[in-house]
């Protein structure tokens, strides 16, 4: 689950840094980096159903927006317009975004069904939460293992047959 949630964190820090030319890092920067940048903390994977060979990984990321210090040559309200526009962009993207590996590059997966949530938690500081969602497939050996043991079926004299329930 890690390894997939690290992909879709590459994904994401990927798409905001194309889509507005702001610097990402997902480990924390000294107090004098220059700003604007944005900061991912690791993923935290959520709830996972499985069903037919696949299982649904959902995801949130939690990030900060670090503004220019107050008087900057940026104005804050500028911040929260680039806030506003990754919104835009993941609409017009169907909400979605692409998934990247270890190089951040594209990588044959999508986030989807993905939601930007942000708000002003300080003058210099914009909150936000990317939330997504993506169907992974189970290797074949794992979903015989798995419908095995759910099952409780175990083989006996070449034929297979499920135990009865005491």
């Amino acid at each position: 689950m890690q390894a997939l949630s690290k992909y879709d964190l590459n994904g994401v820090l990927k798409y905001f840094q194309d889509k507005r030319g702001i610097p990402g890092y997902d480990h924390q920067q000294s107090q004098n980096a220059k700003r604007p940048y944005f900061y991912f903390e690791p993923p935290r994977p959520g709830k996972s159903s499985a069903a037919g060979g696949f299982f649904q990984h959902r995801v949130t990321i939690h990030g900060v927006l670090f503004c220019p210090k107050e008087g900057a040559e940026n104005d804050q309200d500028e911040m929260q317009d680039v806030m506003a526009a990754l919104d835009h962009w993941i609409a017009a993207d169907h909400f979605r975004i692409q998934c990247a590996d270890e190089n951040y590059e594209p990588y044959g997966a999508w986030l989807e069904e993905v939601q930007l949530t942000y708000q002003k938690a300080d003058v210099d500081i914009i909150t936000f939460q990317v939330r997504g969602e993506r169907f992974v497939a189970y290797p074949q050996e794992e979903v015989t293992l798995t419908r095995y043991v759910y099952n409780n079926i175990t083989e006996r004299s070449g034929t297979t047959w499920q135990r009865e329930r005491k």
